[in-house]
């Protein structure tokens, strides 16, 4: 049986490759000329490494607790019951670990894909990417170790991050600022210490200057695959090649407001004297943030020890708090919209938003943060947008956490759709109302000029430039 010491054992080595990977970040972002090639390229092999040997662990828990379920009448039901729950807290500090390791591989691949947002679209249609374990991840792992660059481009590994999603690694040249290719591994065996596997590479077409076909014919093992992973291969190729036809922009839309950055500097500011603060940001948006335990250890502060009553002692205040980002002048209406949405603060990257490590905030604050010494818990009460929009003319309806928004415009009816969006930009990444409020009626401007034809569908791409 897997036990708390192996758990522990596996964290805190988990800690030891993360902060490795978190002083190459911190270096490059004080000064960039600290970016060495070799720290460039050792950073992704340490990172995946890690993260690889989580996946090992994750997977080992789960054939543990399915093992046990399908020997589960030999076992009294008390200890049952116990195991069961036990391996799910191990498999849920194990994610956590994971999650932390991949908002440092966020920073990383931000490093080459800042200047080719439009690609990273396509890449959030898809679920997010795990490092597989055994065979897969084995081959994936070795090829990141070994082709740290390939026809002079850089390799970037998919399975360090949250936000890329469409095949297993890309390719950038450093010489254009591009990213020319991406390409999906195929692990097929394993003969001894080798691992023979396949990459399938797709290109856009202005980059076939940089990928030329082979000239030369060379000697290659023939692999086989089984029908099933050669229909699976198909689908992955064309979501690849599908991802570079992108469409540009019919029209674009800049608009330029502060976001509520300087609120967050500001608890921050706090949290170094104090283990618990209260920022508000605007009118509805409540920053909250307290340190965690005094454990050293990244394991000691994700371990619970804590109890209810220890919580409710630290917390007094909190509710004094949040009545400040009620508004008072919907209470006891009809409409009220008054309502309490509450997270802890997402790091990973969400679409149109930059890795929180770029942040404009303090280094020692960011790493707090991402090695879980501070949390910060974002309450929001959407009530104020509600009231904003309808001042504007919209018509808006609340169910539980969804907006409905529309406006009549003559004949025709505006509907925005997925309002959960920009709910999540100002309540994760400190965007103000009134930067969605502009947004809105930017839109609906160019409606009303004729600009956009009735019945039309508007994709949004947003881009938030801290």
């Amino acid at each position: 049986m897997i036990s708390l010491k192996q758990i522990r054992k596996l964290i805190d080595q988990s800690q030891k490759d993360y902060e490795y990977c978190w002083n190459d970040l911190s270096a490059w972002k004080a000064d960039p000329s600290n970016m060495t090639t070799e720290a460039l390229l050792d950073f992704q092999p340490k990172l995946a490494g890690a993260l690889f040997q989580l996946s090992e662990m994750h997977h080992a828990l789960s054939k543990e607790s399915n093992n046990f379920i399908s020997r589960k009448q030999t076992f009294s039901p008390k200890w049952f019951r116990h195991r069961m729950k036990t391996l799910d807290a191990y498999r849920g500090l194990i994610a956590e670990t994971t999650k932390t390791g991949k908002v440092l591989g966020d920073a990383f691949a931000w490093l080459f894909y800042q200047r080719e947002r439009k690609y990273l679209r396509k890449h959030f249609e898809h679920a997010p990417t795990q490092i597989p374990s055994g065979l897969g991840g084995k081959g994936e792992f070795a090829f990141i170790k070994r082709v740290r660059v390939w026809e002079g481009q850089i390799t970037i590994f998919h399975g360090i991050t949250n936000f890329l999603r469409i095949g297993d690694v890309s390719f950038y040249d450093p010489k254009s600022g591009r990213i020319t290719a991406i390409g999906e591994l195929k692990t097929e065996k394993e003969v001894g210490k080798r691992l023979l596997l396949q990459v399938h590479v797709r290109w856009p077409k202005e980059s076939e200057e940089v990928w030329p076909l082979p000239s030369k014919k060379s000697k290659r093992t023939k692999l086989t695959m089984s029908q099933k992973r050669q229909q699976q291969l198909k689908r992955q190729l064309q979501t690849m090649d599908a991802s570079f036809a992108l469409r540009d922009p019919s029209e674009t839309i800049k608009l330029e407001d502060r976001t509520h950055l300087e609120e967050f500097r500001q608890l921050a500011t706090t949290l170094q004297s104090k283990s618990i603060a209260f920022q508000k940001a605007g009118d509805g948006l409540l920053l909250f943030g307290f340190t965690m335990n005094r454990e050293r250890s990244f394991f000691g502060r994700m371990w619970p020890t804590s109890t209810k009553a220890d919580f409710d002692k630290r917390f007094t205040g909190l509710v004094e708090q949040v009545r400040s980002i009620m508004d008072p002048t919907q209470v006891g209406s009809p409409s009220n919209a008054n309502s309490i949405f509450y997270s802890s603060l997402e790091l990973a990257s969400f679409p149109g938003t930059t890795p929180i490590f770029w942040w404009s905030l303090p280094l020692d604050f960011t790493r707090k943060l991402i090695f879980h010494e501070v949390t910060v818990v974002t309450i929001y009460n959407p009530g104020h947008l509600v009231r904003k929009l309808r001042a504007l003319g919209y018509q808006v309806e609340l169910h539980r956490t969804e907006l409905k928004v529309t406006k009549r415009i003559g004949d025709s009816q505006l509907e925005m759709r997925n309002m959960r969006y920009f709910v999540n930009l100002i309540q994760q990444h400190l965007v103000r109302e009134e930067l969605v409020l502009a947004t809105l009626e930017s839109i609906l401007k160019q409606i009303d000029s004729g600009e956009i034809s009735p019945n039309s569908r508007i994709d949004l791409d947003f881009q938030v430039y801290y």
